[in-house]
C-alpha cells in the first residue's frame, strides 16, 4: 500500500511539474510578444527603439501589430508640397510608414500605423526628416518658426499645438505647414480622403 501511495505521489508530482512548466512557457511567450519579433522590424526600428527604451521614452516600443489605422496627410514648406510618392520613403519603419498601393494617387498620401501611441516625429525621423518642437527638418535644412514664418500642425482642420508629438488617429487629416499664414485654406483642401477607402479595403 505504501509503495502504491508513493508511486501515486510521484506521478502526481510529475504531472504537476509538466503543467507548471507548460504554463511558464506560455506566459513567457505571451509576455515577450511582438517586442521580441525583430524579423518584422526595420533596421531603423531596431536601432531607434533601443535608444528610446534606454531613455525611457518609448511608449509604443514592443507593441508592433497592436494597431492598424490610417491617416491622410500633407506637408507644405513655404507653400510647396513634399511629394511622398517616392520609394525612398516607403516602409522605413514597420510601426508607421507610407507605402506603395494599388492606387497610385493614394501612394504617399496615407500614413499606415501599426502600433499604438506612435508620434508624428517618429514617422518623419524614419524617412530622414525631423519634426520636433518648432522646427521641421528636410533635405539637411531646418524650417523653424520665427517672426516671419511659422511651423504649424492642423488635425482635421483645427490647429494643434502638439506638433511632432501628436499621435495620429484613424482617419485623421493632418497638415504640417511652414511659412506665412496665406495659403493654409488651400493646403487643407488638398488633403486627400484615401484613408477611409484604405480602411475598407483591409
Amino acid at each position: 500500500m505504501g509503495s502504491s501511495n508513493n508511486n501515486f505521489l510521484i506521478l502526481s508530482g510529475a504531472v504537476l511539474a509538466v503543467v507548471l512548466i507548460g504554463a511558464g512557457f506560455y506566459f513567457l511567450s505571451a509576455s515577450a510578444g511582438p517586442e521580441d519579433d525583430r524579423s518584422k522590424m526595420t533596421a531603423f526600428d531596431i536601432l531607434r527603439t533601443q535608444s528610446l527604451k534606454s531613455e525611457g521614452k518609448c511608449a509604443f516600443c514592443g507593441t508592433l501589430g497592436t494597431n492598424h489605422e490610417h491617416a491622410d496627410f500633407k506637408v507644405y514648406l513655404n507653400n510647396e508640397a513634399i511629394n511622398f510618392n517616392n520609394p525612398a520613403y516607403f516602409v522605413k519603419s514597420s510601426y508607421v510608414h507610407v507605402e506603395s498601393g494599388e492606387n497610385p494617387a493614394e501612394t504617399g498620401n496615407v500614413i499606415h500605423i501599426h502600433a499604438r501611441n506612435v508620434p508624428l516625429w517618429f514617422f518623419f525621423e524614419s524617412i530622414g526628416m525631423s519634426f520636433k518642437e518648432s522646427c521641421f527638418g528636410f533635405n539637411s535644412q531646418l524650417y523653424c518658426s520665427n517672426s516671419g514664418n511659422k511651423l504649424r500642425l492642423f488635425v482635421n482642420g483645427v490647429e494643434n499645438s502638439q506638433l511632432g508629438n501628436y499621435v495620429p488617429k484613424n482617419l485623421d487629416k493632418i497638415l504640417v505647414s511652414y511659412g506665412k499664414d496665406s495659403g493654409i485654406g488651400e493646403q487643407l483642401q488638398s488633403i486627400t480622403s484615401y484613408s477611409a477607402r484604405t480602411a475598407l479595403g483591409d
